[in-house]
C-alpha cells in the first residue's frame, strides 16, 4: 500500500468525530468475520507504515475505543506470523529482553506513546507501558479476559533495579499435571520422569518411585550438576581450543608480517642489483662508445692530413697551368712531377679500412631473466606436519654411554600421507633432565620420507630427546630417554680371585671384592694390583663364606660375615673394628646375611637376611634399628632376600631371589610396589641375586638363572638387558656380585666354578656319604663342607634332595658331626638345616 492510499484512508477514517465514530466503530463490529479482519489490516497498515503522527493519533483514537474484542486481535494478527498484541507494534518489541541482557537501560520508550516512561509498569509477560498508557489500554482487563494471559500481574519496573534474576523467583509460574489439568503438580514420578499430581499416585503411578518436588529436586540437582561437568571440561577444552587458534591466528600474522617484510627486503636487494647493473652496463657501453669515437678520430685526422696535401698539389697545378707560361711550367715539371709521385705513392688503399666499426651491441637473456623474475621466491606453508610425524627406534627410550644411538622419523602431511618433498627444518636434541648436557645430533634422509637421526650421549641418566620440525615438535615429542653405561666392555672382576661374591666401588675408583671361598676381602685398584686381607675362621677379621660388601658414610668397609652369621666392619686398610650379630632370628641375630647396603641420607645399614627372610636395618654405629619382611609371597614377604639397595630418592629395592622379583619399600619398611616375575622374557626375572641403583636411578639387576643383566626404571618400566650366557664380552656364567662407580662403569663377579661343584656333588647324591667312611679326617671334613654348601647355597630343591638323602642314612655318627662343624662356630646338628 502506498503512502498515498494510506493518506486517503487516514483522511477517511479521521474525517469529523462523528463519521470517524461511525466508520471506525461499525466495521469491527460487523458480523461478517472479513470485514472485521478487513479493517484491523487497514487499521494496522496505517499504524505501522503511516508517518508518526498519522500512526500516534490512530493509536490514540484506538485507545478511546475502551477494551479490544478479541476479533480485533484477531483482524489484526491473523495476517502475521507475530503473535504479538497491537502495541508490540509500536516498537515494544525493538528492546531486549529484560532477562535476556539482566540490564534495564536508563532511557527506554514506551511502546504505546512512544515517549521516555512515565511511571514505567511491567507485566508478568514482559510488556512495559507507562501507567497511564495501561490505564487507557485497559490491558489489565484484557488479560484477565484472555485464558493465556489472566495470570499475568502487574510489576512495579523500580523492583527490578539491580539484578533482575532476583525477580526469577516471583515470576516462577504454578505448573499444572498434565494427566489433571485442573491439579497442581507438586510430585515427581522418578520412574516415570515426570510431573504428576497426587491424584496420579492413586493409579497410574502407585507402585512407582515418587516425591515432592523439593526433595526430588533435591535428588536429581546432584544429577543435573554432574551432568554439568562434562560439559564445563569440554568448554575448558574448547577454550583452549579457542586459545590455541588464536595463538596461531596470531601467529599467522606475525609470519605474514615478517614473510612480507622479507619479499619486500628481497625485491628492494634485487632493485638495487638490477639499478647497480644498469648503471655498469651503461658505463660500460659509454666506455667502449668512447673508445670507438676516439680510434675513428684519429683515422679521420690521417685522411684529412692526406687529403689536404694532395688538394695542395692538384690547386697548385692546376694554378699554374692557368697562370704560368708553358716555359715557366716545363721548368718546374720535374720537382712537381717528383712530388706528386711521391704524394701518390705513399697512398696505400688498404689504410683506407676503418680503425673501428659500429658494432656495439647489448647482449643478454632477458626472456629468461623475466622468467626468473616472475619465479623469484615462493611463499608456501611447509607440506611436513610435525604432529602427523611419527618417529621410531630404539633411541627414542635407551641409548647406551659413548654409543651412537638412532631413530627414525617419517615425514607425513596433515592427511598423514608421505611428504615426498625434502624436510630441511628437522633436527634433534638430547639434553639431559638438570640441563647439564645437550648433544646436537646429525640428519641423513633414507628415502623420500624416512630420515634416519643419530646422537652420541655422553651423560648416563634421564635425558629428553627433543625432535623438532620447523621449530615445532613431531608426535609425543620430548620422549624420555635413559643413557645406561656403556656395556661393551664391562669390568669383570675375576683373575686369581676365588670365588668372587659381594663387589662395592669406592670414591676413588677402587674395587673391593669378598673372595667366597678364599674368606677373605680384596681390594684392587685402577692399575690392576691387588690387596687382600681377612682368614678362614670365626675370630675377629675372619670369615666364613664373605658374600655382601659395602662402604659407609665415612669410608669403612661392611662385610656380611654368611658362614658366621654376622656383620663385621673393616677400616678402609682391612683393620677389625666391630663386630655384630649371632646366629637366630632375633634383633640383631642373623640366618646367613647376603646383601648389605647404606642408606645415602640417613646412614643406617640394611642387611638381607636371608634365610630369616626379612631385611635387618641397624643403625650407623650397627646397633639394632627395625627389622621388615617374612617369609612369603605376598607383598612384603621374602623367599630368600639375597641383596638390598637404595634409590637417589631413598627407597629401599629388595631381590628376592625365589619369588623372582623385586620389591620397593620406603625407608621405614613400608611396602611400595614390585616388578619382575620368574621367566626369561622382557620383564622377567630368574634368580635375581644383586641389585645396583645408579646416579640417574637407573635398577641393575643381576639374574643368575638368565645369565645376563636386566635394566628397569625405578617405576618398574623395564628398560634393557644386556649379556647371555659365555665368556666372551658381555655375556656371564652365573653372575653375582654388582656394582656401578661413579663414571657409571658396571663392576660385575661370577661364581660359576662354585655352582658347578655344588650341582656336581648333589646329582651323585648318596655317594657323597661314602667320604665319611674314609680314615682320613680331612677327606669326611671336606666332605661335611660340600654336604654343607650344598644344603645352604644350592637350590631349594637341590637342598632338600640332600637332607633326605642325609636323613635316610641313620644315626649320624659322631666324627660327621665334627667334621661339618668344628670349621665353625655353629653347634647345631645337620639335621637343623632342615629348618632353612
Amino acid at each position: 500500500m502506498t503512502m498515498k492510499v494510506h493518506v486517503e484512508v487516514y483522511n477517511k477514517f479521521t474525517t469529523g468525530c462523528g463519521e470517524y465514530n461511525v466508520k471506525y466503530s461499525l466495521p469491527l463490529q460487523h458480523p461478517s468475520l472479513a470485514i472485521v479482519k478487513a479493517a484491523g489490516l487497514i487499521m494496522k497498515a496505517i499504524i505501522e507504515e503511516g508517518t508518526p503522527e498519522m500512526a500516534k493519533k490512530m493509536q490514540d483514537l484506538a485507545l478511546a475505543e475502551g477494551a479490544l474484542p478479541r476479533h480485533l486481535h484477531t483482524s489484526l494478527f491473523t495476517a502475521s506470523s507475530d503473535n504479538r498484541l497491537l502495541t508490540h507494534r509500536s516498537g515494544v518489541n525493538s528492546r531486549p529482553h529484560p532477562l535476556s541482557t539482566c540490564k534495564i537501560q536508563d532511557q527506554v520508550t514506551c511502546g504505546i506513546c512512544l515517549e521516555p516512561y512515565k511511571q514505567p509498569r511491567l507485566l508478568k509477560c514482559f510488556h512495559v507501558y507507562c501507567e497511564q498508557c495501561l490505564q487507557r489500554l485497559r490491558c489489565k482487563e484484557i488479560h484477565q479476559n484472555w485464558d493465556e494471559l489472566k495470570t499475568h500481574e502487574f510489576i512495579d519496573l523500580d523492583t527490578l533495579t539491580g539484578d533482575v534474576t532476583t525477580l526469577i523467583p516471583s515470576l516462577k509460574k504454578t505448573l499444572f499435571c498434565a494427566t489433571h489439568p485442573s491439579k497442581e503438580a507438586d510430585l515427581y514420578c522418578e520412574t516415570c520422569d515426570e510431573l504428576i499430581c497426587r491424584d496420579c499416585i492413586v493409579r497410574v503411578h502407585r507402585d512407582h518411585q515418587y516425591d515432592l518436588v523439593p526433595e526430588s529436586f533435591a535428588k536429581q540437582e546432584k544429577v543435573i550438576v554432574d551432568s554439568l561437568k562434562p560439559v564445563e571440561e569440554q568448554i575448558a577444552t574448547l577454550e583452549i581450543a579457542v586459545e590455541s587458534v588464536n595463538t596461531q591466528c596470531a601467529l599467522v600474522v606475525e609470519r605474514k608480517t615478517a614473510a612480507v617484510a622479507e619479499i619486500r627486503t628481497a625485491m628492494a636487494h634485487l632493485r638495487q642489483a638490477l639499478e647497480a647493473r644498469e648503471t655498469e652496463l651503461v658505463g660500460q657501453a659509454e666506455q667502449t662508445a668512447q673508445q670507438k669515437l676516439k680510434t675513428l678520430a684519429a683515422q679521420r685526422d690521417g685522411f684529412e692530413l692526406q687529403l689536404g696535401q694532395l688538394r695542395s698539389c692538384q690547386d697548385f697545378v692546376e694554378e699554374s697551368q692557368r697562370t704560368c707560361s708553358q716555359g715557366e711550367i716545363l721548368r718546374t715539371k720535374s720537382p712537381l712531377v717528383k712530388q706528386l709521385n711521391d704524394l701518390t705513392g705513399s697512398f696505400k688503399p688498404e689504410t683506407l679500412a676503418l680503425a673501428e666499426q659500429a658494432d656495439m651491441k647489448f647482449a643478454h637473456n632477458l626472456p629468461e631473466l623475466v622468467k626468473t623474475c616472475q619465479q623469484f621466491g615462493k611463499v608456501y606453508c611447509h607440506p611436513v606436519c610435525p604432529k602427523k610425524c611419527r618417529t621410531s627406534g630404539e633411541g627414542i627410550k635407551v641409548a647406551m654411554r659413548g654409543q651412537t644411538a638412532a631413530v627414525s622419523v617419517e615425514a607425513l602431511d596433515r592427511e598423514g600421507e608421505a611428504c615426498l618433498k625434502h624436510v630441511d627444518s628437522l633436527r634433534c636434541e638430547l639434553v639431559a633432565s638438570d640441563g647439564s648436557s645437550r648433544v646436537r645430533s646429525t640428519v641423513k634422509r633414507r628415502n623420500q620420507n624416512i630420515y634416519d637421526i643419530s646422537y652420541l650421549p655422553q651423560v648416563t641418566g634421564e635425558h629428553q630427546l627433543h625432535i623438532l620440525i620447523e621449530e615445532h615438535p613431531t608426535l609425543n615429542s620430548p620422549f624420555t630417554v635413559t643413557v645406561l653405561p656403556n656395556f661393551t666392555a664391562p669390568t669383570n672382576i675375576t683373575g686369581d680371585l676365588n670365588a668372587p661374591y659381594g663387589i662395592a666401588v669406592r670414591e676413588g675408583g677402587e674395587v673391593v671384592v669378598a673372595e667366597r671361598s678364599s674368606n677373605c676381602i680384596s681390594i684392587i685398584s685402577g692399575n690392576g694390583e691387588k690387596k687382600s686381607f681377612g682368614t678362614s675362621g670365626s675370630g675377629p677379621g675372619q670369615f666364613d663364606w664373605p658374600e655382601g660388601i659395602a662402604i659407609d658414610n665415612g669410608g669403612s668397609i661392611l662385610v656380611a660375615d654368611y658362614g658366621n652369621h654376622r656383620i663385621q666392619q673393616l677400616s678402609s686398610t682391612g683393620k677389625h673394628l666391630r663386630t655384630v650379630g649371632t646366629r637366630g632370628s632375633g634383633p640383631l641375630q642373623f640366618q646367613s646375611p647376603v646383601g648389605i647396603t647404606v642408606h645415602p641420607h640417613t646412614g643406617k645399614v640394611y642387611v638381607a637376611d636371608c634365610h630369616n627372610h626379612r631385611i635387618q636395618v641397624l643403625n650407623s654405629d650397627l646397633t639394632y634399628s627395625s627389622s621388615f619382611g617374612r617369609k612369603g609371597s605376598n607383598n612384603g614377604e621374602f623367599s630368600w632376600p639375597y641383596d638390598v639397595s637404595t634409590d637417589g630418592d631413598g627407597n629401599v629395592y629388595v631381590a628376592d631371589k625365589y619369588n623372582h622379583r623385586i620389591q620397593v619399600f620406603t625407608v621405614n619398611g613400608v611396602y611400595l610396589k614390585q616388578f619382575g616375575k620368574k621367566g626369561e622374557g622382557e620383564g622377567e626375572l630368574n634368580d635375581p641375586v644383586t641389585i645396583a641403583i645408579d646416579s640417574g636411578n637407573v635398577v641393575y639387576v643381576s639374574e643368575r638363572g638368565n645369565n645376563r643383566i636386566s635394566i628397569f626404571s625405578t617405576d618398574g618400566e623395564f628398560i634393557k638387558s644386556v649379556g647371555r650366557q659365555g665368556k666372551g664380552p658381555v655375556e656371564f656364567d652365573h653372575p653375582f656380585g654388582l656394582a656401578i662407580d661413579k663414571k657409571g662403569t658396571v663392576e660385575t663377579t661370577e661364581a660359576e666354578k662354585f655352582d658347578m661343584v655344588l650341582e656336581l656333588i648333589s646329582g651323585l647324591g648318596r655317594t657323597v656319604f661314602k667320604l665319611f667312611q674314609h680314615p682320613s679326617l680331612a677327606i669326611v671334613k671336606a666332605a661335611g663342607l660340600i654336604m654343607k654348601a650344598i644344603i645352604e647355597e644350592g637350590t631349594p630343591e637341590m637342598a632338600k634332595k640332600m637332607q633326605d638323602l642325609a636323613l635316610a642314612e641313620g644315626a649320624l655318627p659322631r666324627h660327621l658331626h665334627t667334621s661339618l662343624f668344628t670349621a665353625s662356630s655353629d653347634n647345631r646338628l645337620l639335621t637343623h638345616r632342615s629348618e632353612v
